[in-house]
């Protein structure tokens, strides 16, 4: 059936592309933590059960990521205002540096990618990444 095909070729594309940043961090010695910190530098301020929601991790999991993150002085724990059994998460000013610099080597690496199409091809895939960013929901925050 044509649409399992297309999908998997998505899921495949989507697969291919994030492993190919996942080598770049290791490169750099950036673990899963850097996800973490791009992730929150889209989003901005949030709370540890949001940010668990998010990632589909467990509750435990999160709280000694967070634990590692405020240690390394990425992320600080600020009071809730709205909830004072909760805290939250906001990236240091050192967080939000590394932040922009995971930034701009993603960018680097999509540029990379894209450079290996010609004019026509990279116009075909700018108009089908429109759409697909169209299609696909929002809430996890933009650049």
């Amino acid at each position: 059936m044509k649409v399992d095909k297309d999908a998997r070729l998505l899921r495949e594309l989507i697969y291919r592309f994030f492993m190919e940043e996942r080598d770049q961090l290791a490169k750099l010695d950036l673990g899963q933590n850097s996800r973490i910190i791009e992730m929150m530098y889209r989003v901005g301020p949030i709370t540890q059960s949001e940010l668990g929601q998010i990632l589909n991790f467990e509750k435990s999991w999160i709280s000694r990521m967070v634990d590692q993150l405020v240690a390394e002085g990425w992320v600080e724990r600020t009071p809730n205002p709205q909830d004072r059994r909760s805290k939250i998460l906001i990236l240091t000013e050192a967080g939000q540096a590394h932040a922009r610099e995971i930034g701009v080597m993603f960018d680097a690496h999509s540029r990379q990618v894209l450079d290996r199409l010609d004019e026509a091809g990279l116009a075909n895939v700018l108009r089908a990444m429109t759409h697909l960013s169209q299609a696909l929901p929002s809430r996890y925050g933009k650049l």
